[in-house]
């Protein structure tokens, strides 16, 4: 009677083999799944950023600028938070950085304005409104700003 326990190496070979192949098909998936999952929350993060200048604008009474600066990949809102409306603008909310992701930002408009009800402002250095692509790995989303201040994904 031949009693044979274990495996043998060709087993281990076919185990390794199929390991291997799941292995191809399935990381490529991942990495682009982290790929989509960055930029959908660098798209998210800039709408909350949007949201922010323009409820900013509307607390305050004052213009609040969102500042887009693309080619460092970051994105930010300032406002006049001064008691008399001096001018003095300061940053409100966290200055979104995207470059730890290796997400890159492309935008047509550096800076978008809101007056003191929320509406787009168009003035100076203001944009008219802005289309937004955030990328990673061949990924992309994109945020579309209309002329009057609201945000289309």
């Amino acid at each position: 009677m031949n009693d044979q326990r274990g495996s043998s190496v060709v087993d281990l070979v076919i185990v390794l083999t199929i390991l291997g192949i799941l292995a191809s098909i399935a990381i490529p998936t991942v990495v682009d799944a982290s790929a989509g999952a960055a930029t959908r929350g660098a798209r998210d993060s800039f709408v909350t950023a949007h949201g922010l200048a323009r409820a900013s604008a509307i607390r305050r009474s004052r213009p609040a600028e969102l500042h887009i600066d693309a080619a460092s990949a970051r994105f930010w809102v300032e406002v006049d938070t001064s008691a008399f409306g001096t001018s003095k603008m300061d940053t409100v909310g966290v200055i979104t950085d995207l470059s730890d992701h290796t997400v890159t930002i492309t935008s047509d408009a550096d800076l978008l304005c809101f007056d003191a009800r929320g509406i787009a402002l168009i003035e100076g250095s203001c944009a008219a409104g802005a289309t937004i692509v955030f990328q990673r790995r061949g990924e992309s989303h994109s945020v579309q700003v209309t002329s009057l201040g609201k945000v289309l994904r």
